[in-house]
């Protein structure tokens, strides 16, 4: 029975319904005030019930960006390029698409790569999310509402205690242009996050994803929601959040606002911070782990979306030099491709006409022939 986004939507819900059959505490009516997290963990609810409170918002008056559940793993982002790693909002202005339109964003995860702390957290507690959501500030040609794109999937080490590399999931597919990996932002403006959280086995959700590893026969399973209205992703993400409850977040990320056109500096929605958003790959690690990468920056690269010493044998795997490469720092890599929106139209076009052309000379060829 295979795993997909809309027989997870199914149990999901199903499993939110059964919250309101059970006894005591875990009725919605008669849960009191949630209580605070044990220690070492994070309140998953709090953080998810406001994350879409500045999801479509613009300008510099909006609304404040929502509380994070863990303040010291928010997430920073560093650039890389040919000149090597950069923080993301040194990246020059000129280095923006010069484009007055709408764009497309693919997205893509390369690696993640938990420091040795964050792996015997994992070996604990099992079982791990982790997701991407992206969301329009504005309405595709003011007609239709702001729309928004989620990723999720769920990680869970081996016995050997190892976690499974993301190219053996969706969301890095380099070459597919499935709706999932890209996604639009008229006028060049969006918000973008990445959070990542350990799933304590004590939660529903955590028995529900590993149910559905077992019955899909994947190494991790992999749910997208590509273009579907915030209020609607907002509604799972209440349910999901209901089910996991309490979680500890290893890299926590509230909706930031991405500039992907030199044009969308001067728009007056604009906020003061922003993240650029040119193609290229990008380093996501915590707060409390930057300093410790700022310092060994000069000394690494980029291989197959993992950090390793430039020094380090290149004859050895590259899962092996990133074991070695900063190895008290938790990181994730994403590749972005900005590109305008109606190139990729007309490039389409471009390819139907050449198809069109090329199966009416492939009629023509018989007729000839005789």
């Amino acid at each position: 029975m295979p795993i997909n986004r809309r027989s997870f939507l199914d149990e999901i819900l199903a499993a939110g319904a059964l919250l309101g059959l059970m006894p005591g505490e875990a009725s919605p009516q008669s849960r009191p005030k949630a209580a605070a997290p044990p220690a070492g963990t994070h309140d998953s609810i709090a953080f998810w019930n406001q994350f879409y409170d500045n999801a479509s918002s613009r300008g510099r008056s909006a609304n404040p960006a929502p509380k994070l559940a863990a303040p010291e793993r928010e997430v920073r982002f560093l650039y890389h390029g040919a000149s090597g790693f950069q923080h993301a909002t040194d990246i020059p202005t000129n280095s923006l698409l010069d484009h007055s339109g709408d764009v497309s964003v693919t997205l893509n995860l390369g690696q993640f790569r938990p420091g040795k702390g964050d792996q015997v957290a994992f070996k604990q507690l099992q079982s791990s999310s982790l997701r991407v959501d992206c969301v329009q500030t504005r309405p595709m040609m003011n007609l239709f509402a702001p729309l928004a794109w989620a990723s999720l999937a769920a990680l869970a080490p081996d016995k050997q205690g190892k976690l499974p590399s993301l190219q053996t999931l969706g969301f890095q597919a380099t070459n597919s242009t499935a709706p999932e990996n890209k996604v639009v932002l008229p006028g060049g403006l969006g918000r973008l996050a990445v959070n990542i959280s350990i799933v304590h086995k004590e939660s529903l959700v955590h028995k529900i994803l590993m149910e559905a590893q077992q019955i899909a026969g994947v190494a991790a399973p992999f749910f997208a929601f590509p273009a579907i209205s915030i209020p609607a992703l907002k509604a799972v993400t209440a349910i999901y959040s209901a089910l996991e409850q309490h979680t500890t977040f290893l890299l926590n990320s509230p909706l930031t606002m991405a500039v992907a056109t030199r044009q969308a500096l001067d728009d007056e929605s604009r906020e003061v911070q922003y993240l650029p958003l040119v193609s290229g790959d990008y380093v996501l690690v915590p707060q409390a782990h930057l300093d410790e990468l700022s310092q060994s920056l000069d000394k690494l690269d980029m291989t197959q979306g993992y950090l390793v010493e430039k020094s380090a044998p290149a004859s050895q795997p590259p899962e092996t030099r990133a074991a070695n490469a900063v190895p008290d720092v938790t990181y994730v890599t994403l590749r972005a491709t900005v590109a305008p929106l109606d190139a990729g139209a007309a490039t389409k076009n471009k390819s139907d006409s050449t198809s069109d052309s090329s199966s009416d000379a492939t009629k023509a060829t018989p007729k000839k022939k005789k």
